[in-house]
């Protein structure tokens, strides 16, 4: 029975990196993108270059009506989920003094809260047919902290604390 993948943020970097290492073992591949869909349909044509499926969905994570289509676009098309890949986060690199409210709401969003709703709505599609596997992808910042990073490293702290809760549910 095929397996299916959803990765979000997977339009380019490590979300396009863990779309192509799932698609090369032979997974169906869903690509989550926000705003740049010709990188995101150019994924899905690498994807499907090595034989398998995969599809384009966007989605802005921090927003749970869209979060909750996704995955119900992913189901329906796509005939399942088996694993969710939760990579899309943004960073912003300025002193901590150089930061505004909208950059802390915008990592807070992206970075937490859009893990959040995806694991959510994994874990509801999954606990049916109880089985699958979320994959959270956090960053060493998360336990070390980094100058310029202090948005990005809070919220990959957060996610951590997020995972390991998770993990014992």
């Amino acid at each position: 029975m095929k397996k299916i993948a959803l990765v979000t943020g997977a339009s380019r970097g490590i979300g396009r990196a863990c779309a192509l290492a799932l698609a090369k073992r032979g997974y169906d591949v869903a690509v989550n993108y926000v705003s740049n869909e010709a990188a995101a349909q150019a994924v899905v044509a690498e994807i499907e270059a090595l034989g398998v499926r995969s599809m384009a969905v966007r989605a802005n994570t921090a927003e749970l009506p869209e979060v909750k289509d996704m995955f119900r676009t992913v189901v329906r098309e796509m005939g399942g989920l088996d694993v969710l890949v939760n990579n899309a986060g943004v960073v912003d690199d300025r002193y901590l003094m150089m930061l505004t409210e909208d950059s802390l709401t915008r990592s807070l969003d992206i970075n937490i809260k859009g893990y959040f709703h995806c694991a959510q709505q994994a874990a509801l599609k999954m606990f049916k047919k109880k089985s699958g596997v979320i994959v959270n992808i956090s960053s060493v910042w998360g336990q070390h902290g980094a100058s310029c990073e202090v948005t990005y490293s809070c919220t990959k702290h957060a996610l951590i604390g997020l995972t390991r809760s998770l993990a014992m549910e």
